[in-house]
């Protein structure tokens, strides 16, 4: 179990390694480790996210937001 802190807004990505990624309507996007619930890293972006994350095959995450941003995040 995990806390955002406010409503989950977007669909919940898994990378190869077990995290997993999620935006809440708070505009965070967090890295939590799905075997312990336990937050890894958490980034503040500038618009609400409302799509899942795509993961690239070299590991970096991309998540579009309202503010029309598309983020790259590795």
């Amino acid at each position: 179990e995990f806390d955002s802190g406010s409503p989950i807004s977007a669909a919940t990505v898994l990378g190869s390694d077990g995290t997993l990624y999620v935006g809440n309507a708070s505009n965070n996007f967090y890295a939590i480790r799905a075997s312990t619930g336990a937050q890894n890293w958490s980034l503040a972006l500038t618009g609400t996210i409302s799509i899942g994350a795509a993961i690239s095959p070299d590991g970096t995450l991309y998540v579009g937001t309202s503010d029309n941003k598309l983020n790259a995040v590795k």
